[in-house]
């Protein structure tokens, strides 16, 4: 045999014994793990006992310059506290935005799970809004 390839020959073998020490020596760990995974919602309903969701609220007519208000229960069914937040859109006409206001006296507040929280919004529409007969939008709440 040549003597480059007895080198190389050497070489190879010492490196593949290195790597099978090298793995032989290695120690593995296992942890476990455990937890839970966050669930968080709301749920909106029209009366206290729950039987009705709330999927519409009907404003009927409102005077410029007035408030009205429409009680809701909100109940958040998941397993950990959330903060209930809530925006509006959609405005048909869209200038509707320009000329009404929108509260939710639950915003900002935090819900326990599965507790039924009695809450009103409240729609204010401008002394000054012209050009709207009738209106539609969008609330969308989320926590």
């Amino acid at each position: 045999m040549k003597p480059k390839v007895a080198i190389l020959l050497v070489l190879l073998v010492t490196v593949l014994a290195v790597q099978a020490i090298d793995a032989i020596e290695q120690r593995y760990t296992e942890i476990s793990n455990t937890g839970r995974v966050r669930t968080i919602g709301i749920d909106f309903y029209e009366d206290s006992d729950k039987t009705s969701p709330c999927t519409l609220i009907s404003w009927g007519f409102i005077t410029p310059g007035d408030t009205k208000n429409y009680t809701v229960w909100v109940e958040n069914p998941g397993n950990d506290d959330a903060v209930l937040r809530f925006n509006s859109s959609d405005y048909i006409p869209a200038t509707m935005e320009n000329f009404a206001a929108l509260t939710w006296t639950a915003a900002g507040q935090t819900a326990e799970p599965n507790v039924l929280y009695e809450t009103s919004f409240f729609l204010h529409v401008y002394a000054n809004v012209s050009g709207v007969d009738s209106f539609s939008f969008n609330i969308t709440a989320w926590a």
